[in-house]
C-alpha cells in the first residue's frame, strides 16, 4: 500500500519533470520521499544531476549524498548491463541470428546525456531471425534458463549477477500486432556507444508504445514514460512515417494511447503536439480510456481489449487457448477470470 509521504514524494518527483525545475521549497519529509520516489522511478541520477545544477536549499548534505551514491550506482549497473546487451549482440551476429535491443539498452545511450539517466534492471534483446540458434548460442555461452513468458525468456548471465530477457515477440500474445523482423533489420542505425546497433527511431518508439500499452496496460515507472517523452523530443520522427509503420502492425492504439498518458505523467510540448496528433485515430472509447488512464491506472484487461479493436478474437484465442482451448482448458478458464474481472496486471516482462 502506498503511503501518504510516498504520494507526496512521487508528486514532486512528477512536478519536476513537468516543470522542468525543482521545487523552491520542501519540508524534510517530502525531500526524502522524492529521494526515495527517484530511486524507485529509476529517476536518482537525472534527479542528482538537477540538484548539482539548480542546489535547491533543501538539498541538505544527507540528501544530496544519498542521491550522489545512487547515482554512481546507477552509472556502474548501466554500463555493466550495456556491455552485457553488446556481448549478446556480437554473440548472436556470430551464430547468424540477426537481432536488436529494446527498452533501456535501446535508449540509454540515445536519449539521455548519461547512460546512468537510465536505470535498467536486466537486458532486453529482440531476436529477430531463428529462436533455436539464438536460444543455443546463448547457452553455450553460458547462460541458463530461468523463468519463461509465451514471448520472451529469463537467461541468468554466466556471473550470476545480470538478466537477460531474450524475445521472440515484443510483447505477450506473440502475433497479434504483426512483426516486421526483416523491415526492422534492414532499418537498424549504428549505435552511438557500447551497443553497436539500434531500432530505427520509428520501429524503436512503435516498440516502446507497445510495451507501454499492450504488454503493461499503461502502468510504468515514470523514467520509462520518460523514455517516450525523449524519443519524440530527441529523434527526428516523421509522424507521416510513424503511422505508414503503426497502421499494418496495428500499432495505432499503443501509440496514441502510451503517448497521451506519457504527457499527463511527465508532460513535454512536443508529446502534446504527438498526442494532439494521434487522438482523431483513436476510437472513441480509446480516447475515454486514454483519458481515465491519465488520472488513474487501469487494469490490463482494460488496456488490451481497447488496443485489440479489430483483433479481439484473436486476443481472446492467444491469450487464453495459444495452443488450443482443450489443450488447457483449466488454464483457459483461469486466465478469462482474470481477464474480464479487470484484476489482471502486467507481469515483470
Amino acid at each position: 500500500m502506498t503511503t501518504t509521504g510516498e504520494r507526496a514524494g512521487r508528486e514532486a518527483l512528477r512536478r519536476w519533470l513537468v516543470d522542468g525545475r525543482l521545487p523552491a521549497a520542501l519540508d524534510a519529509a517530502t525531500a526524502e520521499a522524492l529521494v526515495a520516489a527517484a530511486a524507485r522511478e529509476g529517476l536518482s541520477a537525472l534527479l542528482d544531476d538537477a540538484v548539482e545544477r539548480e542546489h535547491p536549499a533543501w538539498a541538505t548534505a544527507a540528501v544530496a549524498g544519498e542521491l550522489r551514491a545512487s547515482h554512481r550506482a546507477c552509472l556502474a549497473a548501466s554500463l555493466r548491463r550495456l556491455d552485457l546487451a553488446a556481448d549478446v549482440l556480437h554473440r548472436l551476429e556470430a551464430a547468424g541470428v540477426p537481432a536488436l535491443p529494446l527498452k533501456g539498452a535501446a535508449v540509454a545511450e540515445t536519449l539521455y546525456d548519461s547512460p546512468a539517466h537510465r536505470a535498467m534492471a536486466d537486458v532486453d534483446v529482440l531476436v529477430l531471425g531463428d529462436w533455436a540458434a539464438a536460444t543455443s548460442a546463448m547457452t553455450a555461452a553460458g547462460f541458463t534458463r530461468g523463468d519463461e513468458a509465451d514471448h520472451a525468456v529469463a537467461l541468468v548471465a554466466p556471473d550470476g549477477a545480470s538478466v537477460l530477457e531474450l524475445h521472440h515477440a515484443l510483447s505477450s500474445c506473440p502475433g497479434l500486432f504483426e512483426l516486421d523482423r526483416e523491415g526492422m533489420w534492414r532499418r537498424r542505425r549504428p549505435g552511438t556507444g557500447l551497443v553497436p546497433w539500434l531500432p530505427d527511431p520509428v520501429d524503436g518508439l512503435l516498440a516502446l508504445t507497445q510495451h507501454a500499452a499492450f504488454q503493461h496496460g499503461l502502468v510504468l515507472r515514470l523514467g520509462q514514460y520518460l523514455d517516450l517523452r525523449r524519443a519524440v523530443e530527441r529523434e527526428a520522427i516523421p509522424l507521416t512515417t510513424l503511422l505508414e509503420r503503426a497502421r499494418p502492425a496495428a500499432l495505432l492504439a499503443c501509440a496514441g494511447l502510451a503517448l497521451g498518458v506519457a504527457h499527463a505523467r511527465v508532460g513535454g510540448d512536443a508529446l502534446a503536439v504527438w498526442a494532439a496528433q494521434l487522438e482523431p485515430h483513436l476510437t472513441r472509447a480509446q480516447r475515454r480510456l486514454r483519458a481515465a488512464a491519465s488520472r488513474s491506472g487501469p487494469s490490463l484487461a482494460a488496456v488490451r481489449w481497447q488496443v485489440a479493436a479489430g483483433r479481439r478474437t484473436r486476443l481472446l484465442r492467444l491469450t487464453l487457448a495459444p495452443r488450443g482451448l482443450r489443450a488447457a482448458p483449466r488454464r483457459a478458464m483461469a486466465l478469462a477470470v482474470r481477464m474480464f474481472r479487470g484484476g489482471g496486471r502486467a507481469s515483470k516482462w
